[in-house]
């Protein structure tokens, strides 16, 4: 259904689960939830958020704050390999 009416599927990726990545329009919306992403995880990340790029979708991408001290260098870290 979300295809049909080009809706964007809410990736969501936390400590506990992740749900289906899916590209389900020409946009997605991914919420970074863990508290920690090691080297793989965020090469792993970034490597889809560049193939998607590539693919003509746009890419809106959050990382958890709240609670999260440590949000912010998780953030640069991600951007360093944009």
């Amino acid at each position: 259904m979300l295809e049909r009416y080009k809706a964007a599927l809410c990736v969501h990726d936390a400590d506990d689960h992740t749900t289906p990545i899916r590209l389900t329009a020409g946009r997605t919306y991914v919420r970074l939830r863990k508290g920690e992403y090691t080297d793989d995880d965020r090469a792993r990340w970034q490597d889809r958020f560049r193939r998607w790029a590539t693919e003509g979708v746009d890419v809106f991408a959050f990382i958890k704050h709240e609670g999260n001290p440590d949000a912010p260098a998780i953030a640069l870290r991600f951007a360093e390999g944009a």
